[in-house]
């Protein structure tokens, strides 16, 4: 790596630009623990025993809040969303799913089916889709969600 380039991703580092694009594959197992936990998927991602996912973070739409688009893929264009609220106390997290929909990606756009809440939720929902798919995708196994999750408080919005 050149010179300009670690002084550019100290920058994006420090403006706080850089977390927004890139991906953890971390924050995605937990996210799927939440989705698992609380059996939010239909089939046929509901029977599959691994998962291809990606997301976005989005912290300018709610002020105040993080929200985070996930995308479960059944095809390379199909599958479900889940938008969830992230909060973090010292070493808990909480992760509240506060919409989810199937999707399909056609030319370029995004299309839901049966998002919650209305228009400007669900234009935000779309254009954080789109940030979504040209993220980072990892496969998410069963395996992996067996792990010990005890630091992550999963809810939705089903809850209240």
């Amino acid at each position: 790596m050149n010179t300009s380039t670690l002084i550019w991703l100290i920058c994006l580092i420090i403006s706080g630009s850089l977390p927004a694009q890139i991906s953890d594959r971390s924050t995605a197992v937990r996210m799927m623990h939440c989705i698992q936990a609380g059996q939010w998927l239909v089939r046929p991602l509901s029977e599959q025993k691994q998962w291809r996912v990606s997301y976005t973070r989005d912290v300018k739409s709610y002020p105040g809040q993080e929200h985070i688009v996930l995308l479960v893929f059944s095809t390379e264009r199909n599958g479900q969303v889940f938008d969830f609220a992230r909060e973090r106390s010292g070493a808990k997290t909480s992760l509240a799913i506060t919409n989810n929909a199937g999707f399909r990606i056609d030319k370029g756009k995004a299309l839901l089916k049966d998002p919650l809440w209305g228009i400007w939720t669900r234009q935000h929902l779309e254009a954080n889709m789109l940030k979504a798919v040209n993220s980072q995708r990892f496969v998410i196994t069963t395996e992996e969600l067996q792990n010990d999750f005890s630091g992550v408080a999963c809810s939705s919005y089903a809850d209240r």
